[in-house]
């Protein structure tokens, strides 16, 4: 039987292990991640810097997602990731 609430807990789940991934692996590696880091910030502010706010920025996309409250708005958040 077709159940949408599981359909949505299972993308949710989905998505927030995509994010997790990318923001602990430019948490612990960010050398290898360094790269993906846009060009044009790098006048403005050190690339290591902005990897790791954007990587925290992702671990709290990722809580928010589990948490199931405001999805629409997670995902409209994670349209900038």
């Amino acid at each position: 039987m077709y159940n949408p609430s599981l359909a949505s807990l299972i993308v949710r789940i989905g998505l927030a292990v995509t994010f997790a991934y990318a923001a602990i692996g430019g948490l612990v590696q960010p050398g290898a991640w360094i790269s993906y880091v846009p060009d044009f910030s790098n006048a403005f502010i050190d690339p290591a810097l902005v990897l790791d706010i954007l990587s925290v920025l992702q671990l709290v996309l990722v809580a928010w997602l589990l948490t199931g409250r405001f999805v629409k708005f997670a995902a409209i958040a994670s349209i900038g990731f």
